[in-house]
């Protein structure tokens, strides 16, 4: 007959493995939260130490300044402290003792925004780490075999730089975009027997004064960007793209209002004829004695630190009624719009724009988001998006794999889920084709079309045997070896996996341009 004693350290054991279970899990939980967390350093300086206003003189208080003999801000001090006339016009007194006759000009001025400071979106957007259905704890993914291989919660994002605690994660998807986009026509150079010019990562810096006042404005801003574009295309560049900061970063304390771009091109510039033809501007090599090791990463960096502005536009200037249909549907005007996930749980309801109903449209943000603007980047030169068109798709299923032990990672709802499901992608990979090309390689892969279907040869097949021509999967990207693509469909309709990723994926709020313009 057993004792009290045996049932009681039965009980104990029993309540030891209970806990050391729970504590398991919860440092998995905190692993998994800690993993999504990670940031680039320079984001806690963008988040946290102070910010040097932005808002200065616009252009015409550099004439006035020079007239007056004194700096821009002064000169602006003076018109404020003056009374004008009847027609509107300031009198001042020049540096000779010559009048002045001084006149406002309207502006479409432009509010510049560091990344991350926008503090009420995460709340609004609903921006965060996903709970599971049961309630314990957070949706994450990780590897079965070993936690310590993968492990990382899974979050919703709105996918802005604006947003502190999506920035991070933007702003390293935007370096993707951008690392796609440049090796698509660096393969596609180099197959068709082209010279690939080098790559490199340029500073600009315009003289201060005059920089800080260009830059208040849409029009004069375009002015500058374009004047930039178009010097580092005289001077020895092929094609890039380029980002403007406005602020710079002295001795880790503060972030100087100091308006310099950064651009990454392909091609190298003659900075002797540079600097001759733009006196008092400063150009420089970044890591000059080295190559760029990764596109995605720079972009990154760059991005994390970025000027976002907003401008303002004329009530004149906008399409009202094209504006209302593009938002009742999405894509009529917008290229990538489409449904939200929203659009369809009201469907389901009867309720919403898919079925004409208006009644949850805030109007006033709805009015307000088209009188303001973002000011966007841009490729340009040899890689302007207009320069290559896409041929055709091919769509893959593909199964993520660990990339250290090649074990299927699977998704777990909160720390009470022990099996979690596989995690499936669906990609449809792009083949494009430069655009002076673009007619004689499409009629080719009309015609070939039905030889390839019997050789069981796919478009990316193709692409691999022309030279005018890439799919992704020639880039050389940074990804999982260890990925298999499956040869068909997965169990689920192809719109179940679809709508996952626009959930989890977009659309996103990037500052990049799909256009030729700002």
């Amino acid at each position: 007959m057993n004792s009290l004693e045996y049932y009681d350290s039965i009980n104990d054991e029993r309540r030891l493995a209970s806990f050391h279970r729970d504590m398991e899990r919860a440092e998995r939980q905190q692993l998994s939260i800690q993993n999504a967390l990670s940031e680039h350093p320079v984001v806690y300086y963008v988040k946290n130490l102070p910010i040097e206003s932005s808002k200065y003189p616009a252009i015409e208080y550099l004439t006035l300044a020079k007239q007056l003999g004194t700096s821009v801000l002064d000169a602006y001090g003076r018109v404020q402290q003056s009374i004008p006339d009847q027609e509107g016009n300031y009198r001042l007194r020049g540096l000779f003792g010559q009048e002045i006759v001084f006149s406002k000009q309207d502006h479409d001025y432009i509010e510049w925004q560091m990344p991350a400071h926008d503090l009420m979106r995460p709340k609004v957007r609903h921006c965060g780490f996903i709970r599971s259905k049961s309630g314990n704890g957070y949706v994450y993914t990780a590897c079965p075999e070993d936690a310590d291989h993968h492990i990382k919660a899974k979050r919703l994002h709105c996918w802005s730089l604006r947003c502190p605690l999506c920035m991070n994660d933007t702003a390293i998807r935007d370096g993707m975009k951008v690392e796609k986009h440049f090796r698509y026509h660096e393969t596609i150079w180099r197959k068709s027997g082209q010279e690939v010019p080098p790559l490199g990562h340029w500073v600009i810096s315009p003289p201060q004064e005059w920089a800080k006042c260009m830059v208040q404005d849409k029009e004069h801003y375009d002015a500058l960007y374009q004047l930039i574009t178009s010097a580092l295309q005289e001077f020895g560049a092929s094609g890039g793209i380029t980002i403007f900061h406005p602020w710079r970063q002295f001795e880790q304390l503060e972030w100087k209002f100091s308006p310099h771009f950064h651009s990454l091109l392909f091609g190298f510039i003659d900075t002797t004829g540079f600097r001759k033809a733009f006196p008092g501007w400063v150009i420089k090599k970044i890591h000059a004695e080295e190559g760029i090791q990764s596109i995605r990463h720079t972009i990154a960096y760059i991005s994390t630190h970025q000027g976002l502005g907003i401008h303002e536009r004329s009530a004149d200037d906008v399409d009202w009624d094209l504006d209302f249909l593009d938002h009742m549907i999405p894509g009529l005007k917008s290229k990538d719009a489409h449904f939200s996930e929203k659009d369809y749980e009201d469907l389901s309801r009867n309720r919403g724009r898919m079925v004409g109903d208006v009644t949850d449209i805030d109007w006033l943000e709805w009015t307000m988001d088209r009188l303001r603007g973002d000011i966007r980047c841009r490729y340009w030169g040899s890689l302007s998006k207009g320069k290559l068109k896409t041929l055709d798709t091919k769509r893959q299923y593909t199964l993520r794999a660990c990339k250290h032990c090649g074990a299927i990672l699977r998704t777990f709802d909160g720390h009470d889920d022990h099996l979690g499901e596989p995690v499936r992608y669906i990609q449809d990979v792009e083949v494009k084709v430069p655009a002076p090309q673009f007619r004689m390689v499409k009629r080719e892969y009309e015609r070939l079309k039905p030889q390839m279907k019997e050789e069981g040869m796919d478009v990316i097949g193709f692409a691999r045997n022309v030279p005018f021509a890439a799919s992704t999967v020639e880039l050389g990207l940074p990804g999982n070896e260890n990925d298999i693509v499956m040869d068909g469909p997965f169990d689920r309709p192809d719109e179940y996996y679809l709508r996952r990723q626009r959930k989890a994926f977009g659309p996103s709020d990037t500052p990049i341009s799909d256009k030729d313009s700002i």
